[in-house]
C-alpha cells in the first residue's frame, strides 16, 4: 500500500482486534490502472491500493475482527492502522462521528459569538477598473457613497465584544475622498490592529495615516509582471498602474510597514506570477527576511472551480514538497481542499469542517448602505445580505451565518461533510432559494484533481510494500 503520508511504524504490542471503518467514510475514489485510491473521510486520510491489498481489504470487510495471517497482510494492518482506516468496532466509529459533530457545533458557536473582528467595507467605488472584479456593477470611480461617521459608530455600538482587529476594505478603500473617514476610525478606535486590503494606487498618501495605529498586513494585488499587470489592473482611463503600485510597495516597506503582495493567479501568468514572486523576494530580502514582505498566491475568483483548482494543482506540484513557505502560507487551497492538502503536505494537521470557511461563520462586514455582509466576496449582491445595521438593525433568520452540516439536511447524511463543510454558499446565492442546500462542486472537482495528482505520484515514485 502507498499512502505518501506514512509516518514511522509504531506497531509494537497492538492486538489485532480491529476492524476498517466500514459504515460510511472509507470509500475508493479512483483506480488508476488497478491502483485503488482510498479516502478516510472522516481524517482526510489518502492512500493507494494494489490490487492484491484491496483484495485483503475486501476480506478483511467481512470479519468481524481482523487477524492478519500473512507478512503482506501484517504489513498493510500496520499501515492502515497507523493512518486511522481502523477503529475497534461499530460504537467506536459511532461515537468517533458524534464527537466530531459535538466538537464542530460547539466551536462553531464560539466562533459565531467572536465580533471582536469586523470589515469595514468603507466604499464601492474604485479608481481601477480591472475586468475580474467581482463588484464591478458597483464600483464606478465617481458614483457611489462612502461609509459615514454615524454608520462607523452603529458598528461599534452594536459589538457585543471590544472591537480588535478592523479590516478596511473597498471597493478601494484608499481614496482621496475615503481619507476623511479613514482618519475618523483610527481616531475612534487608536488601539486597535488593522488590516487593509488596497489596489495601492494611493498608499503612500496614506502612509502617514498609517503609522499612527498598528497597521499588520497592507495586501497589495499584481496580476504580473509590468505588461500582465497593466493590462487587467488599469486606471478607468485605461493607464497601466504597476509603476505607481511598485513604488508605493517601496515606500510602504521603507517606512515600517508590512506588505503582503498578492499574486492574482491565470492559466496565462501563473509562472510568471512565481518568477515575479522571487524577483521581488530577492530585491526586498531584507524585508522577507525579517518578515515585513510576504506573498500569498490566489486564483482569479470568476475562474471556473476547476480552472483554479488545475491552477493550484500545477504551481503546487512544481514546487520542492519541503518548500514550507509556499506551501503551508501561500495557497488557499490547503484549507479548501483536505485531500489534497494531505496528499500535499506532510503535516497531521486536518481539521473537520462544520462549515465551508469562515463566511459561515464569524466574518462581519459592513458597507457604505447600511448592509452586512458574511463573504468578501459577495459584497454588493443583495441576494448574500445577512442584514442590514443601519439605520435599524435587522438579521435574517436564514443566511449563510447559519449554513453548516447539520443545517443543510443533504449535508447531515453526506459521508463527505467532514472534508467538504457543503460547499461554497456564496456560489448558490440566488433569489427566491434556500442557501440551506449543498454545493457539491468543490468537492467533485477535489477529487477529479486528487486522483490526477495521484497518477503523477505514482507514475513518479510509487512501489507496492
Amino acid at each position: 500500500m502507498y499512502l505518501p503520508r506514512v509516518r514511522a511504524l509504531t506497531m509494537n504490542g497492538v492486538f489485532y482486534y480491529m476492524k476498517l471503518i466500514k459504515h460510511m467514510f472509507v470509500r475508493e475514489i479512483g483506480n488508476i490502472n488497478n491502483q485503488h485510491i482510498i479516502a478516510n473521510t472522516l481524517t482526510a486520510f489518502v492512500g493507494v491500493l494494489y490490487e492484491e491489498e484491496k483484495n485483503i481489504v475486501l476480506k478483511w470487510t467481512k470479519e468481524d475482527n481482523i487477524i492478519p495471517v500473512t507478512d503482506k497482510e501484517k504489513a498493510l494492518y500496520d499501515i492502515l492502522s497507523e493512518n486511522k482506516f481502523l477503529v475497534h468496532d461499530d460504537v467506536e466509529e459511532e461515537k468517533t462521528v458524534a464527537d466530531m459533530l459535538t466538537a464542530g457545533r460547539n466551536t462553531h458557536r464560539e466562533l459565531a459569538k467572536d465580533t471582536r473582528r469586523i470589515i469595514l467595507a468603507l466604499t464601492y467605488m474604485c479608481n481601477f477598473a480591472c475586468p475580474y472584479c467581482f463588484e464591478k456593477e458597483n464600483c464606478d470611480e465617481k458614483k457611489g457613497k462612502v461609509i459615514t461617521k454615524e454608520q462607523i459608530d452603529k458598528v461599534f455600538d452594536l459589538s457585543t465584544q471590544k472591537i480588535e482587529n478592523i479590516e478596511l476594505f473597498g471597493g478601494e478603500p484608499l481614496l482621496p475622498i475615503t481619507k476623511d473617514i479613514v482618519s475618523y476610525i483610527f481616531k475612534k478606535a487608536p488601539n486597535e490592529h488593522y488590516s487593509v486590503t488596497t489596489n495601492g494606487y494611493y498608499l503612500d498618501e496614506f502612509i502617514p495615516l498609517f503609522k499612527t495605529v498598528h497597521v499588520f498586513r497592507i495586501t497589495v494585488t499584481l496580476d504580473g509582471k509590468r505588461d500582465n499587470h497593466n493590462k487587467t489592473r488599469k486606471l478607468w482611463n485605461g493607464d497601466g498602474t504597476y509603476d505607481k503600485v511598485i513604488g508605493n510597495v517601496e515606500k510602504a516597506l521603507e517606512s515600517g510597514l508590512p506588505i503582503s503582495i498578492r499574486m492574482n493567479l491565470t492559466a496565462e501568468n501563473k509562472d510568471e506570477g512565481i518568477s515575479l514572486r522571487e524577483e521581488l523576494r530577492n530585491k526586498y530580502a531584507d524585508y522577507y527576511a525579517t518578515g515585513k514582505l510576504t506573498f500569498d498566491l490566489q486564483t482569479v475568483f470568476q475562474q471556473d472551480e476547476a480552472q483554479k483548482t488545475q491552477i493550484y494543482m500545477d504551481t503546487l506540484y512544481n514546487f520542492p514538497k519541503n518548500s514550507k513557505n509556499i506551501v503551508s502560507n501561500n495557497l488557499a487551497m490547503l484549507s479548501t481542499y483536505p485531500l489534497l492538502r494531505n496528499l500535499m503536505t506532510p503535516h497531521d494537521n486536518f481539521i473537520p469542517k462544520y462549515c465551508h470557511c469562515d463566511s459561515e461563520e464569524r466574518l462581519m462586514i459592513y458597507d457604505a448602505y447600511g448592509d452586512m455582509y458574511s463573504c468578501p466576496v459577495a459584497l454588493g449582491n443583495k441576494n448574500a445580505v445577512i442584514g442590514t445595521y443601519y439605520p435599524e438593525y435587522t438579521i435574517k433568520n436564514e443566511s449563510m451565518l447559519n449554513r453548516n452540516i447539520e443545517s443543510v439536511p443533504e449535508c447531515r447524511a453526506c459521508i463527505y461533510k467532514f472534508i467538504c463543510g457543503g460547499g461554497c454558499a456564496n456560489e448558490i446565492v440566488e433569489e427566491g432559494k434556500s442557501i440551506l442546500r449543498p454545493n457539491c462542486h468543490h468537492l467533485n472537482i477535489q477529487i477529479d484533481h486528487l486522483i490526477a495528482f495521484a497518477k503523477r505520484e505514482l507514475d513518479n515514485q510509487c512501489q507496492p510494500t
